[in-house]
């Protein structure tokens, strides 16, 4: 497109930002932020905006490199992108695109993008789920990436280019450059046996050995999860979506991206039941729809849901109202209910979703339920994955106590 000038341009990326919905409160930050850029192109002698003006605004006024992986993003940073990227967008292709993700491990070489696209063909048709094509996608795009920036191609790389590829992995906690190797075994035994590389690396890969159990889960009590769900006002849209969302959770143990995903055709009224396919697995699961999930739902569908035609169930509270986004693991969303309940925390105790889950397999396994059922509940493939969670029954080891006393009087 041709360059307008930055007036013209803020001019029709408001008005285009003002039929998405945006509220008023929004487009004041915006505008704010649009006049400071202006003023920052008035200081370059500047009238119009460009990608590379764009870039040194962030640079000069934020100290924000986009290539930096070691600056940690903020929230206020991340507003501050968001608005570069949708001057950057409309003034590139005409309009705001609703998404504006950290784009990460991004490679020039027609052959490695080529490469990729096959190991993922590969990888589908396998039967592998969709969070792991991504996984795996994600890891082979970073080597890939390195292997360029060395200077590089898939068929000169060496047993050094691995070695200094996993040294860069070092920052991470020991289970992501075990899941890093894993990945890049199965894509070296790919390219080899498919003639993309003449010397066959996945054998010479690390085999680390990791044991899955090692971590006692984060769990609350009882009395904290009550606390929690008391702490959502229900009297608010917003509220009568979390509550419904964190009792899915609580009440049923459904992995965060199975409670975005639910469909409102996943939903049987008539039997009671919650039908749905686990995005981790890929299995089918078929759950109790308990009474008061049941109503926390309607409430939330009849009194605060978008009237949209979106098939999702749960939607996002400002404009536009979408399906939540794909990075949206509902952190935040626990957090604020945790500081809202005053409930403890410290750094030993993770405050993500997640932990609801960890905390009903638990209390569950208290009941004295069986770890079978408990396994089915959860949606694990074997029970085996499940047995983690005898490390938290604080009570049942306290039932498995020998009386030594006893024994050593027999």
């Amino acid at each position: 497109m041709q360059k307008m000038r930055f007036e013209e341009l803020t001019e029709r990326v408001t008005s285009e930002l003002i039929k998405l919905g945006y509220s008023d409160s929004t487009m004041y930050c915006y505008r704010l932020r649009f006049r400071d850029v202006g003023r920052y192109l008035e200081s370059k002698g500047c009238d119009s905006f460009s990608t590379e003006l764009g870039y040194l605004y962030l640079q000069d006024r934020y100290s924000i490199v986009l290539d930096d992986p070691h600056r940690k993003i903020t929230k206020n940073d991340g507003v501050v992108i968001r608005v570069i990227r949708i001057l950057d967008d409309y003034q590139n292709i005409g309009k705001v695109p609703r998404d504006y993700k950290r784009k990460h491990d991004v490679f020039d070489n027609e052959y490695h993008i080529r490469v990729t696209e096959a190991f993922d063909s590969c990888c589908a048709e396998a039967g592998y789920v969709d969070a792991t094509l991504r996984t795996y996608h994600l890891h082979v795009s970073s080597f890939l990436a390195f292997v360029e920036e060395s200077g590089q191609t898939l068929s000169s790389i060496t047993l050094d280019t691995v070695s200094n590829y996993l040294l860069t992995l070092g920052k991470f906690k020991s289970s992501t450059p075990n899941s890093y190797i894993s990945t890049l075994r199965c894509f070296f035994r790919f390219i080899h046996e498919n003639g993309f590389c003449g010397q066959d690396l996945s054998c010479v890969l690390p085999r680390v050995k990791t044991n899955r159990q090692r971590k006692i889960p984060s769990i609350w009590t009882k009395e904290e999860v009550i606390k929690l769900l008391a702490a959502i006002d229900r009297n608010h849209p917003l509220g009568k979506r979390d509550y419904a969302m964190v009792l899915l959770v609580t009440r049923l143990g459904l992995r965060i991206k199975d409670v975005k995903m639910l469909r409102l055709s996943d939903i049987d009224w008539r039997n009671k039941t919650i039908q749905l396919v686990q995005s981790k697995t890929g299995q089918p699961n078929t759950l109790p729809l308990l009474k008061d999930i049941g109503w926390a739902i309607i409430d939330y569908i009849n009194n605060a849901r978008p009237k949209l035609e979106h098939q999702e169930v749960f939607l996002r509270y400002i404009p536009p109202y979408e399906p939540l986004g794909e990075s949206n693991n509902l952190y935040n969303t626990f957090e604020k209910y945790i500081k809202i309940a005053h409930i403890p925390y410290g750094p030993k105790k993770k405050l993500g979703m997640h932990s609801m889950r960890h905390t009903l397999a638990t209390h569950t396994l208290e009941s004295h339920v069986p770890l079978p059922e408990i396994s089915y509940i959860l949606g694990h493939k074997n029970v085996e994955s499940t047995a983690v969670y005898l490390k938290s029954g604080i009570n049942l080891l306290k039932e498995c106590c020998l009386d030594i006393e006893g024994d050593l009087n027999a």
